[in-house]
């Protein structure tokens, strides 16, 4: 699908949205949009998240991970289901 096509999509589907709830969030999720383009996110996180991303990406590094079934079987049992 072309860039023209799938703006057409969405523009037809937000035409007929009338929750103004929903249209104040894809105004504001477009305006982000927009003003993160050629932006890296990085510069915009505080000490503390840059180094909870850091010591992730080096617990992946070092194998100490979880699947996503054992997550997704954890949650169920937490859930009771």
């Amino acid at each position: 699908m072309s860039n023209t096509e799938l703006k057409t999509k969405i523009a037809k589907r937000i035409k007929i949205i009338t929750d103004s709830k929903i249209l104040t969030e894809l105004h504001i999720a477009v305006g982000d949009m927009k003003s993160y383009q050629g932006k890296d996110f990085w510069d915009d996180l505080n000490p503390s998240q840059k180094k909870n991303i850091e010591l992730s990406l080096k617990q992946s590094k070092e194998g100490k991970t979880v699947s996503h079934e054992q997550v997704q079987k954890e949650v169920k049992q937490w859930l009771g289901r």
